[in-house]
């Protein structure tokens, strides 16, 4: 599954652009394997797995989201991960969370106890947080009455 424009916004707006440091990378000279290209974003993410000994239930490990595209997520994690497995990426703003069903495509050794993971999106659940019992239409009744009121005292000349 491909996301669609719209996704993809949500969740690089989620991730903090990736910062500049000197030189640029160097174009891939290999062959080209990616049918979508890649933008760096970075950010903290959640990755949850299958728990290796409790059936049914799920871990969860924090990754670091290091680039996006429309197809998957790169991710490096101190987790090693079987390819094939499928998982869920959460991530978070503190407001609103994006929850994407994935499976992994391959896990790199990076270093010891670092590894690169490449996951295929495979379903994708954006989730705003709404506010507990209505606070936000309180929020919202409470600014329209404020505007209306300084909209009121404006055209009779007291703002």
């Amino acid at each position: 599954m491909a996301l669609t424009a719209e996704q993809f916004d949500q969740l690089t707006q989620l991730l903090s652009p990736a910062p500049s440091y000197g030189q640029p990378e160097k174009p891939y000279q290999g062959e080209e394997r990616r049918v979508t290209p890649r933008i760096l974003a970075r950010g903290p993410a959640e990755l949850h797995l299958a728990h290796p000994v409790v059936a049914g239930a799920e871990r969860a490990v924090t990754v670091y989201v290091h680039d996006v595209s429309p197809g998957g997520l790169g991710l490096l994690s101190g987790t090693h991960v079987r390819s094939g497995t499928p998982v869920r990426v959460v991530i978070t703003n503190g407001r609103d969370d994006v929850t994407v069903r994935c499976s992994v495509r391959h896990c790199t050794t990076l270093a010891r106890g670092l590894y690169g993971v490449g996951v295929n999106v495979d379903d994708y659940n954006a989730k705003p947080t709404v506010a507990p019992d209505g606070a936000a239409d309180e929020a919202s009744a409470a600014w329209s009455g404020f505007f209306a009121r300084q909209a009121a005292a404006s055209s009779k000349g007291l703002a």
